[in-house]
């Protein structure tokens, strides 16, 4: 899916050190898939903008995409992201 996509990109751009546009394109997925109602692709997108944030050291708002990542998580039962989450909470 396009919000897929997009966070993959915000990913790539993370790993290079360009956090502006990594944020950017996670903003992007979130917006796309909140527009969808893709509640599983929001997590996701989430998540990864949690764990940008993370990298830069700006706690509590990586921590405020983590909680809505995991409601979302929740709600669609994806035990999976949920250990992601919980995984990029604890670097925090």
């Amino acid at each position: 899916t396009i919000p897929y996509v997009l966070s993959l990109m915000g990913k790539s751009y993370a790993r290079r050190g360009d956090f502006s546009n990594a944020i950017e394109k996670h903003n992007e997925a979130v917006q796309v898939a909140r527009i969808n109602e893709f509640d599983y692709e929001e997590s996701i997108a989430l998540t990864a903008l949690g764990e940008t944030l993370t990298l830069q050291k700006k706690y509590s708002e990586a921590l405020e995409a983590f909680e809505r990542a995991q409601m979302l998580a929740q709600r669609v039962g994806s035990n999976k992201e949920l250990k992601t989450i919980y995984e990029g909470m604890v670097d925090i």
